[in-house]
């Protein structure tokens, strides 16, 4: 009865360091790593802040390790890591979405719609977003804080696709009145009552426009129930 124990036991052993041995194998080495989500940073951007995970061990792999790393770019909100036996790592990324521009001391501030600030440079940035003129704001470390009128511009943006926002060159705010721009064409919006039904509004009409090629004067939502939408006749 001894032996037959003991003869488990050395197989057991045995198989557990074969075990051990093919799980340390170059079979688990990460040999690929696949993105999803990714709709502004490319997947050679994010590709090259894991690149070091290449050839490591899938087993010993740290998920939280990469995550942390992600989500030090200004871009990523959050990312979710998950192992796919034998060498693959699947990462699912949640980016910032950018709302706005702000010009600050000649460095525009390309912010999301929590203030959070995703991008700092020139005013050719990635993603084409509306520059916010005269609604005032503070700055909070990596952060916008929102007076009131820009906290209305901000929940209006919000309510529209990025196509729509990629059209507004800029939003001006003169005391209490508030003019949008696409391409020189103002929109006046007159105050910041209903602002989010403007927007909404606004990114009807553009669709219309660009679906029939029409060529625009300008466009006046100051009353809701009666938008007009000056032609160029010319």
């Amino acid at each position: 009865m001894g032996q037959d124990r003991f003869l488990i036991f050395i197989i057991t052993g045995i198989s557990l360091i074969a075990l051990f041995s093919f799980s340390m194998s170059p079979f688990f080495q990460v040999n690929s790593i696949e993105f999803d989500g990714l709709e502004i940073l490319s997947k050679n951007e994010v590709n090259s802040l894991v690149d070091n995970y290449y050839g490591e061990n899938i087993w010993l792999l740290n998920k939280v390790s990469i995550r942390k790393i992600l989500e030090q770019t200004p871009m990523i909100k959050h990312v979710q890591v998950e192992k796919v036996f034998p060498d693959n790592i699947y990462i699912i990324v949640e980016e910032r979405v950018p709302l706005a521009k702000i010009n600050n001391n000649g460095k525009y501030l390309l912010f999301s719609s929590s203030g959070y600030i995703i991008e700092e440079g020139t005013i050719n940035m990635r993603v084409k977003v509306p520059e916010v003129i005269g609604a005032g704001y503070s700055l909070d470390q990596n952060n916008i804080s929102f007076t009131p009128k820009l906290e209305n511009i901000v929940q209006a943006l919000a309510q529209v696709d990025k196509e729509t926002r990629g059209l507004i060159n800029k939003i001006v705010c003169q005391d209490k009145e508030i003019t949008a721009y696409h391409n020189n064409i103002p929109v006046y919006l007159n105050d910041y009552q209903e602002l989010n039904k403007k927007f909404r509004i606004l990114e009807s009409i553009f669709d219309k426009i660009l679906q029939e090629d029409i060529v625009v004067d300008y466009i006046d939502l100051s009353l809701l129930e009666k938008p007009v939408i000056k032609l160029n006749n010319q």
